[in-house]
Formats: C-alpha cells, structure tokens, sequence
C-alpha cells in the first residue's frame, strides 16, 4: 500500500496511449498485469520535462515518477474526486481495478 499525495497516476495494459506516447514502456497486453505510472507532485519544470519524455519513455528516468506492474489497485482519497477515464471525466473515487487475465479474446 502508498499512502502519499500524487499529481496523477496513469494505469494501462498497453504500451502507447494517444500519439505515440510511450508512457507504459514494460508493459505487454496479455501478461495479465496493469501498467501504473505515478507521479508524485513535482515542479513545473520537473512536470514541462515528464511531457517531454514520455514520447520515448525517459520520463521514468525522473524523480517523481514511480513505474509499476500490478494484478489489482484501488485509489482512495479523503473526498470523492472525479476520475479521468481516457478522456472523459466520469465517475469518482474511490475506485478499484483487478486485472482478469483471458476475461477478453483479441483477434489480430
């Protein structure tokens, strides 16, 4: 468990989200594990060079990026805050993940 402040967390399975940006470098789609990428509060600079980085993955080289692979999460905050599902703000925290491995089949 992390109890800390962050400035977001990112959770994936797949390696590139949007154009091209690398933010999940380990991550494999069918490992059976999700992607969280923290960032702990950081200053403008340290935030103007994470955006710079995460096209080729180097922003995990920074100090205020944690990278790990888990089957579960959950968030939990001292009031409800909205949520940022790939893109669209819906719904709050608390919330929680689990990782089902072949729950989907994907046809190439």
């Amino acid at each position: 468990m992390i109890e800390d402040e962050f400035l977001f967390l990112l959770a994936c399975n797949t390696r590139f989200t949007g154009k091209a940006m690398d933010v999940a470098p380990r991550a494999e789609l069918a490992d059976g594990k999700i992607d969280v990428v923290l960032v702990r509060n950081a200053s403008r600079l340290q935030v103007l060079r994470l955006f710079q980085g995460i096209f080729d993955g180097s922003h995990l080289r920074l100090p205020a990026v944690e990278y790990y692979q888990v089957r579960s999460f959950r968030i939990e905050t001292e009031t409800p805050d909205l949520l940022n599902l790939d893109g669209e703000l819906k719904r709050h925290t608390p919330v929680s993940a689990e990782m089902i491995p072949g729950a989907v089949r994907v046809f190439a």
